[in-house]
């Protein structure tokens, strides 16, 4: 049995987020996906999984990894089960919350704010997808 392998995820580039149309008419799409920084700075060191073990989660979740991305199927059971591999599969947590500085240093804080999910989740999604060993 070798040593356990990990990597830094770190809240880096956009994220997709479904936000409100303004002025949007009775008929007309009430909400879009658009593109937004994350609001945390810092990392997360986590687990990574070995390969047996991510063809078994992703088959759990009912996701296929196409070209090394989580293809989500649009149900409730695959992010729960893909957040709960986040919250299994992090070790240490040292986020800041770019507007007011609040620090995450545990799963729980994480776990209660509304846009720590989005972390726990895009965590999860990162241990199916899996990290090249030496470069992550």
């Amino acid at each position: 049995m070798g040593t356990e392998k990990v990597f830094t995820w770190k809240p880096e580039g956009t994220r997709k987020v479904v936000r409100p149309v303004e002025d949007a008419k009775e008929g007309e799409e009430q909400f879009k996906e658009v593109d937004e920084d994350w609001p945390f700075e810092g990392e997360v060191l986590v687990r990574m999984a070995k390969g047996p073990d991510r063809l078994q989660m992703s088959k759990e979740c009912r996701v296929e990894v196409v070209d090394g991305k989580v293809v989500k199927k649009d149900n409730f059971d695959a992010a729960i089960k893909i957040a709960e591999i986040g919250r299994k599969y992090i070790k240490t947590i040292k986020l800041t919350r770019k507007e007011d500085k609040f620090v995450f240093d545990n799963i729980d804080d994480l776990e209660y704010d509304k846009e720590g999910m989005e972390v726990i989740t895009a965590i999860g999604s990162k241990v199916l997808e899996g990290v090249q060993v030496g470069k992550a």
